[in-house]
């Protein structure tokens, strides 16, 4: 009876073991067409993804390998280890085909969650409507050691054609010539076109000093500009309380900052509320800020940190519609103005690469009674404040001076020191009648070693 039913077993098992293998390797195989499915409609849906994470200090692969996402809560979790054949299959061979296909279906059940992630936390850019921005192909290749900046590409047209550019943070240029973590005329840009980065050698074409519209345009090579999927400007600018989207890299990971309330609206730049942590925003310069059409509403600048209060912290982004200016200058010879704005009205044109560095209030007699400075960023309320401190002011003088390449053309000089010798100019507006009423430039002359001063007659 025991040899009847144990001959019984064997013949059982000996049926059974293969067709089990069989039954295995038939389900990875619809498993892996599956999948397939899976990633190629993916593919196709997936577009303008607004994040990539690329650790800092991690090698960029000629072939984007999949990052690491939190994992999608589902109903059902993943073993912790590949299962494993019964100790009681028989065959040496059909026990290794088994274990294979049970390897094979689990690594395909992990490349499916992976890419569910991917599809919920929108990692990989598919697109290049944003690029990284590093100050070399060195420092590009491995990502380590160097900081990492935002960039955006934007489509501006021009007598009747659209050209295509990027566009940086000028803050993010060099502003000296021993600065080693920071951009300069010409550096590197990691652009994506499918979810994979393509490096490219820029050029900067135009800018706007730091401390004015801060914002710099970028020329890319002709056989990059396949892989661009430009933004297009809005024609209209945002209003307050109005929620905006900024899309750009921190110096770890691409991020995508939705819901920027609008708080305030100058006529240089755009402040809105930030929800990311202060400690998490270097990189960000340079994003772009789109309203809900995704139009291109503004370029990020940078942000103010309350620490007793995050909620109060505050982002800045320079209006988008000043690209035209920047683009105008690229063809004429980095010539072009753009208005200074005071109450309401342009007041006089500043040259396109002019920053105000100085101002003062004067009273009925033109003698200064209330001093100002710009170190680092045009305020508007610094202006305000002093006229509401002195209202007895009569006349607005504010000085400019010109940003300039350094003989390298590496860095971008903004001089404010008497050893700059660039050309100084100096309007004087009248409050009261709401006119400029002087123009008067200083040119230094290396002979006597002294400023001339021109007037400049009005228009």
């Amino acid at each position: 009876m025991k040899k009847y039913t144990f001959l019984t077993f064997a013949f059982l098992l000996s049926v059974l073991v293969p067709a089990t293998a069989g039954a295995q390797v038939s389900a990875v195989s619809r498993g892996a067409r599956a999948a397939g499915q899976v990633s190629k409609a993916a593919t196709k849906s997936v577009s303008r993804l607004p994040s990539v994470a690329l650790p800092s200090k991690v090698k960029i692969p000629s072939a984007v390998a999949f990052p690491t996402a939190p994992v999608i809560k589902t109903s059902s979790t993943l073993p912790k280890a590949v299962p494993t054949v019964p100790a009681n299959v028989s065959g040496v061979s059909s026990k290794a085909q088994l274990q294979e296909a049970l390897t094979k279906l689990q690594q395909l059940e992990q490349k499916y969650l992976r890419l569910k992630n991917i599809l919920a936390t929108e990692v990989i850019p598919k697109d290049a409507y944003i690029f990284q921005a590093v100050e070399s192909s060195k420092a590009a290749a491995s990502l380590n050691g160097t900081n990492i900046f935002s960039g955006t590409v934007v489509s501006i047209p021009y007598n009747g054609k659209n050209e295509v550019y990027g566009v940086i943070a000028t803050h993010a240029i060099a502003m000296s010539s021993g600065e080693k973590d920071a951009l300069h005329k010409t550096f590197t840009a990691i652009v994506y076109k499918n979810g994979l980065p393509h490096e490219a050698t820029v050029e900067v074409v135009a800018y706007s000093p730091k401390s004015m519209l801060d914002m710099a345009l970028v020329k890319f090579p002709a056989d990059i500009e396949p892989f661009l999927a430009p933004y297009a400007i809005s024609a209209e600018e945002p209003y307050l309380k109005s929620n905006l989207l900024s899309k750009g890299f921190t110096h770890s990971s691409a991020a995508a900052i939705p819901e920027r309330q609008v708080v305030g609206v100058t006529p240089i730049s755009i402040r809105t509320t930030i929800s990311m942590p202060a400690e998490k925003r270097p990189g960000l310069c340079g994003s772009a800020v789109l309203n809900d059409k995704g139009e291109l509403v503004g370029i990020h600048t940078g942000s103010v940190h309350h620490p007793e209060d995050p909620q109060k912290d505050v982002a800045y982004a320079t209006h988008a519609h000043y690209l035209y200016n920047l683009v105008e200058a690229y063809h004429n010879n980095g010539v072009a103005k753009i208005p200074f704005y005071f109450d309401g009205n342009p007041i006089f044109d500043m040259d396109i690469d002019e920053y105000l560095t100085a101002g003062s209030l004067l009273d009925e007699n033109k003698k200064a009674i209330k001093n100002l400075t710009f170190e680092s960023k045009f305020s508007y309320s610094k202006i305000k404040n002093a006229i509401a401190d002195k209202p007895e002011g009569r006349y607005l003088q504010l000085t400019t001076r010109r940003a300039l390449w350094d003989k390298d053309g590496q860095a971008l000089i903004e001089g404010r020191t008497s050893s700059d010798h660039s050309i100084k100019t100096t309007y004087v507006y009248d409050l009261k009648e709401q006119k400029l009423i002087k123009k008067r430039q200083s040119v230094y002359n290396p002979v006597t070693r002294r400023d001339t001063k021109i007037d400049v007659p009005l228009d």
